[in-house]
C-alpha cells in the first residue's frame, strides 16, 4: 500500500472552488481584504450553494465597510444554513445597525437558541428585544447573559436600568454598583453614578 503525502491527498480531495475558498481565507487572515474579496467571489462563481463562502464573503465586506454587500452576503449564508450561529448573528447585527430591530430580532433569537452558552448572544438579543418589545421584555436575556458570564459589565448596567423602571431600588443599585466595579472607565459610568446617587436619596 502506497501512502501519499497528506498535502497531496488533501489537494486531490478538495474541489477547485474549495481551493479558492482556502486561498481567500489565507488572504483574509493576512488582512489582504481586497484580494480575499476577489477570490471569494471567484469561489462563489464556481459553487454558489456553499453557505460558508457567503459568510466569509460577508465578513470581508464588513472589514471593507461595505455594509450593504455584507448584509446581502450574510442573508444568503443564513438562508443556505438556517442553523448557523455565525450567519444568524452576523445577519441580525447587520439589520440592527440599520435600526431594523424588528427584522433583526428573529435572527438574534435563533443565534441565542443555537449557542445557549454564549453570553454575547443573549446580550445582543436583549438589546434587540428592548428596542422591539420594550426594555422590561429584555430582562430574561440580560439575566441569562449574566448567569453565563457574571462579569459582563454592560448587561449589569442594562439590568440596573430595568430595575429602576420596575421601582426595584435595591436591585437597581446593586446592578449599577456591580457595573461600576467591573467597568469604572466605561462611557456610561458617569450616568450610572448619578443614577445610584438618585436611588439612594
Amino acid at each position: 500500500v502506497k501512502l501519499e503525502k497528506s498535502q497531496t491527498v488533501v489537494a486531490m480531495a478538495v474541489s477547485a472552488s474549495d481551493k479558492l475558498f482556502l486561498k481567500a481565507n489565507t488572504l483574509y487572515q493576512e488582512k489582504k481584504y481586497e484580494e480575499a474579496l476577489a477570490v471569494y467571489l471567484e469561489a462563489i462563481a464556481q459553487s454558489d450553494a456553499q453557505w460558508g463562502y457567503y459568510l466569509n464573503l460577508g465578513l470581508t465586506y464588513k472589514k471593507l465597510d461595505r455594509k450593504d454587500e455584507a448584509k446581502a452576503a450574510f442573508a444568503k449564508a443564513a438562508a443556505l444554513n438556517p442553523d448557523s450561529y455565525s450567519a444568524n448573528k452576523e445577519y441580525g447585527e447587520s439589520l440592527a445597525k440599520e435600526q431594523d430591530f424588528e427584522a433583526a430580532k428573529p435572527y438574534y433569537q435563533k443565534a441565542a437558541d443555537l449557542s445557549p452558552t454564549d453570553p454575547d448572544a443573549f446580550y445582543n438579543l436583549g438589546i434587540c428585544v428592548s428596542k422591539v418589545d420594550g426594555h422590561e421584555a429584555a430582562l430574561a436575556a440580560y439575566q441569562k447573559c449574566i448567569a453565563l458570564k457574571p462579569d459582563y459589565a454592560e448587561a449589569h448596567y442594562e439590568l440596573g436600568t430595568i430595575y429602576i423602571g420596575q421601582n426595584k431600588k435595591a436591585e437597581a443599585v446593586a446592578s449599577l454598583e456591580k457595573f461600576l466595579s467591573l467597568a469604572p472607565e466605561h462611557e456610561k459610568a458617569g450616568l450610572a453614578k448619578q443614577l445610584i446617587e438618585f436611588l439612594k436619596k
